[in-house]
């Protein structure tokens, strides 16, 4: 260090995106529903297909609080479905 010159370190808090009050937003409690569907089989033989219905109880959640789920599937194939596997993923837009 130079004489003279001290090394100051300074921590403070920030927020990226403001805090949003839940409350205030109108559609957060209306149910969420996404319908995929997959078709199944070789070339010209892809005529069956799996469709699946996935509804949220409610569009927004804040971080520990449950989120339930209600899951549709409907087989239109000869194949058996052995598991199925949702991924939930939260996304922030700046």
């Amino acid at each position: 260090r130079p004489e003279g010159k001290y090394h100051l370190t300074t921590e403070r808090m920030f927020s990226v995106i403001p805090i949003v009050d839940l409350n205030f937003i109108s559609n957060v409690n209306l149910p969420n529903r996404i319908t995929k569907t997959k078709k199944t089989g070789v070339l010209m033989y892809k005529d069956r297909q799996i469709e699946m219905t996935i509804t949220m109880d409610k569009r927004g959640v804040v971080p520990g609080e449950n989120l339930a789920l209600d899951i549709d599937v409907a087989n239109h194939t000869k194949k058996k479905i052995r598991n199925i596997e949702v991924t939930v993923v939260q996304m922030s837009n700046y």
